[in-house]
């Protein structure tokens, strides 16, 4: 009897180890509306520290409730054709932040994200006026859903892209070219080699550990004194570079629960350091022109059938609409509601297939004030 209870202890022992690896799903990738809210710690960490332990491996307990906000960096996916230079992407289907950056466009593929390529300014330090338009051939794969322990992903994206005139500036002292040229080249490889919890200070999370090593070639020759020169001496991470970044992600979560870019010490360049980089609430990041910023929106059931409930509260008293729209932006459903205190709206889906949709609220003067996921399934 002893004997029969210490394996049914053991078995049951090892389904809940066996449930808390997860397998990534569709939340990381970006959908239309969402916000991209991150923290930063401005001081460096040892990343090979043993009081934090942020290696690999199976069933860990990751643990950087040390940090510090000491800035907030938020923005948000948007249509395709709110970025100036949509044009020059035709199947973008979003336009928004790609690891803290502005202005790169996305693509939906059924259930990957391609990243088409980005408009602005690469050296925005050294040359603040140098502005490409750069659309990826081959294109990008962000880090695609299906992933578990153990699994690994490479991927591959290049540009060629000319400007106009700008100013390369170092040490005070300036340059002037007519025009530039960049070529740059990558290889990304993600190897997802550990999992277990993370903690920091906004909560505990299931997580993957999955290190992103990129290896790039980048040349950029600017055209000054009558000829075409090499800009390597006045531009930073030129040539070949290898760039390594971990990560660690939830299956709930758009944001990385904390990343950490590695660079080398000084010192000593066997030894590296980081700055970390965390999801935050987004209610730490004021939404921008829209003064409701306590708003909260929940949808029950959820997966949903035919009917749900919208639980709404926070909101000032007057009216709003609330939309259903896929995952391409295009709204389903449109229902105008007057508020007036905490409230539950009734929502018909019925007439939806199953599957992934976002819905929002918006305020008479067209502010999006919240938006949430929505599943759809059919018996």
């Amino acid at each position: 009897m002893k004997k029969q209870l210490l394996i049914a202890l053991l078995f049951v022992a090892g389904s809940f180890t066996a449930q808390a690896q997860i397998t990534l799903g569709t939340e990381h990738l970006p959908q239309l509306g969402e916000r991209y809210s991150m923290g930063i710690d401005s001081q460096f960490y040892w990343f090979e520290e043993p009081a934090y332990d942020l290696g690999p491996g199976a069933n860990k307990t990751w643990d950087m409730s040390v940090v510090q906000t000491d800035g907030l960096y938020g923005s948000s996916y948007e249509i395709a054709s709110a970025g100036s230079e949509s044009a020059s992407f035709p199947t973008a289907d979003l336009y928004g932040p790609f690891q803290g950056r502005e202005g790169y466009y996305f693509e939906i593929d059924n259930d990957s994200l391609k990243v088409l390529g980005y408009s602005g300014q690469p050296y925005a330090d050294e040359a603040p006026d140098l502005e490409i338009i750069a659309p990826y051939a081959p294109t990008q794969t962000m880090l695609p859903p299906g992933m578990t322990y153990g699994d690994t992903f490479t991927d591959s994206y290049a540009f060629y892209a000319e400007s106009g005139p700008f100013t390369v500036t170092i040490s005070g002292f300036s340059v002037v070219a007519d025009s530039g040229r960049i070529n740059l080249s990558g290889t990304i490889e993600y190897e997802v080699n550990g999992w277990g919890t993370f903690t920091t200070p906004y909560g505990t999370w299931d997580v993957l550990r999955v290190e992103q090593t990129e290896y790039r070639y980048s040349e950029v020759e600017a055209f000054a004194f009558g000829n075409w020169q090499n800009a390597e001496p006045y531009l930073d991470g030129l040539g070949y570079d290898t760039l390594k970044t971990v990560m660690f992600i939830s299956n709930t979560e758009l944001e990385p629960i904390m990343e950490f870019n590695l660079i080398p010490n000084v010192s000593d360049p066997t030894a590296m350091v980081a700055k970390p980089r965390f999801k935050v609430p987004d209610t730490l990041i004021p939404i921008k022109n829209v003064a409701q910023n306590n708003v909260q929106m929940k949808v029950y059931p959820n997966p949903a059938v035919n009917d749900v409930s919208i639980e709404m509260t926070g909101f000032d008293t007057g009216e709003y609409t609330i939309n259903v729209f896929n995952l391409l932006g295009n709204v389903l459903i449109q229902e105008p509601v007057y508020l007036s205190g905490n409230s539950n709206i009734p929502l018909d889906v019925s007439r939806l297939k199953a599957g992934t949709y976002l819905y929002n609220v918006m305020d008479a003067n067209g502010n999006i004030l919240a938006t949430k996921r929505l599943v759809i399934i059919r018996p």
